[in-house]
C-alpha cells in the first residue's frame, strides 16, 4: 500500500492531531469562550510556521487586559482576536499611574478629614 501525502488544502491526521491539540491549548488561556468553531477555524487558517508566535503572545494580551481592568465583553472574540492580526502585535502597555484626582482623595480617606 502506498501512503500518498494529503491533497491540496488537505491536513493529514497527525497535523490535524497537533493543530487541534495546541488549538486546545490556546483556548483554554483565552479569556472570552465565545464561537469555539469560528475560533477554530480561524486557527487552522494561521499558517504552521506561525502558529507558536499566536501561543505564546496570547498570554501576553490576556495580562495586559487584566491589568486594566478590561471587562469580558470588551475582550475581541476569540476568531476576530486571531483573523485581526492582535497577536502580531504587542500588547499595549498598563499605565500604572493612577488617574488625575486620585490622589487627593487618597490623602483625604488617609486623613480621614472628609469626617
Amino acid at each position: 500500500m502506498e501512503l500518498l501525502p494529503p491533497a491540496m488544502g488537505q491536513v493529514s491526521l497527525f497535523e490535524g492531531t497537533v493543530a487541534h491539540a495546541s488549538f486546545d491549548q490556546w483556548w483554554a488561556g483565552y479569556p472570552r469562550k465565545i464561537a469555539k468553531p469560528d475560533a477554530l477555524r480561524a486557527f487552522l487558517r494561521v499558517p504552521l510556521s506561525e502558529r507558536h508566535w499566536l501561543l505564546e503572545c496570547t498570554p501576553l494580551w490576556v495580562a495586559a487586559w487584566a491589568a486594566e481592568g478590561r471587562e469580558k465583553r470588551f475582550i475581541p472574540h476569540p476568531a476576530s482576536f486571531v483573523n485581526k492580526g492582535y497577536w502580531r502585535e504587542a500588547p499595549p502597555e498598563v499605565d500604572d499611574a493612577e488617574p488625575a484626582g486620585f490622589a487627593g482623595i487618597r490623602t483625604m480617606l488617609a486623613n480621614e478629614s472628609y469626617l
